[in-house]
């Protein structure tokens, strides 16, 4: 088995890097160090795309809590929402339950008011529609 690389393996030519024979550098010491040129741009990369993993993860985490904080905002919007309408529906509740009573008053006079009452705003809001 194969040891793992690294600088003074003993399976390497020890000290032979720089040993020159008689055709120029020993051919196993140009193989060490293209492999170690090699390890050292695969390093390079590596750390390269853990930088720009970290920068993406950062901006993820910006992204999130921005999210977040928009989501907080709109829970408390709806909250208020929720308080308004509820406070509506009781005015609704009381203005119809009023509509009853004075409908089983007795009287159809009111029913009369109301009705002419509701058609001349009509006929307000139209003539101010028509001439705009």
């Amino acid at each position: 088995m194969a040891q793992p690389y690294h600088r003074g393996n003993s399976q390497s030519n020890s000290g032979s890097m720089y040993r020159p024979n008689s055709s120029g550098w020993n051919s196993k010491d140009k193989g060490d160090r293209a492999s170690e040129a090699n390890i050292t741009l695969m390093e390079m990369e590596n750390n390269q795309r853990w930088a720009d993993l970290g920068e993406q993860v950062e901006l993820l985490k910006g992204l999130s809590q921005d999210i977040n904080q928009e989501v907080k905002s709109q829970n408390s919007l709806l909250d208020g929402m929720s308080a308004q309408f509820g406070s509506t529906t009781q005015m609704f509740k009381s203005t119809i339950g009023k509509l009853g009573v004075m409908l089983n008053s007795g009287s159809s006079n009111h029913m009369c008011y109301l009705a002419f009452f509701v058609v001349f705003v009509f006929l307000v809001i139209y003539f101010f529609m028509k001439w705009k």
